[in-house]
């Protein structure tokens, strides 16, 4: 966890030192929301204020990404006054830029741009457009694109074959590529009790779960643990539920007081680990002199 603590700080080098909006932006958001860094939302409105003029010019100058975090900024008033008419100005321009750069290959830019057919206002709503730029994603390898067009089918063969090639992209990122956040999506994904028996895979869940968990994956160690207590195979389970406990214990360390107050969470409401009050207070503490001014109201009057 240290590692992402030293990450923050070199984005928030180079805003400091060269310029970069969008690092102003990203490490703005880090001490707005407290989650890795403690919570600062004066410094993050400084560092929202150095980021947009630099993101405003890059869209001018062709950064799609640039115009919508620029639009999201002053939509939200961070950094400026909130203003309507300069957020709807960069949205159109982020939506021109979309409709140049998706054909010649951005997959970003054409998932924004499917987005942008399916609920408009950027462009006049066309389903049909945005179904054909999610085949278009889910061909080049996004496999969130592939459940997108899945989702509306009836359980059969068309339905299987795009739910298939999803989880081939997911798996491929979690044992090829070593992710374990995409470990644990293909595990809740081939696991999710709302399919039908014949497309949901508990096993293949687990072996995802499990390598997310040898990839540091603090949450797919806690899925492991779940899934191996259900089927009975109780010392497994343990070790899975020990290894969970100490990742999280080093990210609330770290310190990253969200992961404080998830654990804490845990032991206060032994749903996944055996009940432990005072340790639940410990953690909420540690949150809330983390910044994170939700666990405060969970400490005073104890």
């Amino acid at each position: 966890m240290e590692n992402v603590k030293r990450s923050v700080h070199l984005v928030e080098a180079s805003c400091e030192d060269h310029a970069d909006p969008h690092a102003c932006d990203e490490v703005a958001a880090d001490f707005a929301f407290g989650v890795i860094v403690k919570k600062d939302e004066a410094k993050a409105q400084v560092l929202w204020s150095k980021a947009l003029p630099g993101l405003v010019t890059a869209c001018d100058h062709g950064d799609h990404v640039a115009c919508r975090d620029a639009e999201d900024l002053y939509r939200k008033g961070r950094g400026a006054p909130a203003s309507l008419p300069n957020a709807d100005r960069l949205h159109a321009k982020a939506v021109k830029l979309y409709l140049k750069a998706c054909p010649a290959g951005d997959l970003d830019a054409c998932e924004e741009l499917a987005t942008e057919y399916h609920l408009g206002p950027g462009v006049k709503v066309n389903e049909a457009k945005a179904q054909a730029l999610q085949k278009k994603l889910c061909a080049a390898g996004r496999p969130d694109a592939c459940i997108t067009l899945a989702q509306p089918l009836p359980d059969g063969a068309a339905r299987s074959k795009l739910e298939s090639q999803a989880y081939a992209q997911w798996r491929r990122a979690c044992f090829d590529e070593r992710s374990g956040v995409d470990c644990r999506v293909f595990g809740l994904t081939v696991d999710d009790p709302s399919h039908a028996p014949a497309y949901r895979d508990t096993a293949q869940g687990i072996s995802a779960f499990s390598r997310g968990c040898e990839l540091g994956d603090a949450t797919s160690c806690q899925y492991a643990a779940d899934n191996l207590a259900e089927k009975g195979q109780a010392t497994e389970a343990e070790r899975f539920r020990q290894r969970h406990i100490t990742l999280a214990q080093a990210a609330c360390d770290a310190p990253i007081p969200v992961e404080c107050a998830n654990l804490a969470y845990e032991f206060e409401s032994g749903t996944s680990l055996p009940k432990d009050p005072t340790r639940a207070l410990q953690l909420h503490q540690k949150a809330c002199s983390g910044g994170l001014v939700t666990e405060c109201a969970k400490v005073s009057g104890r």
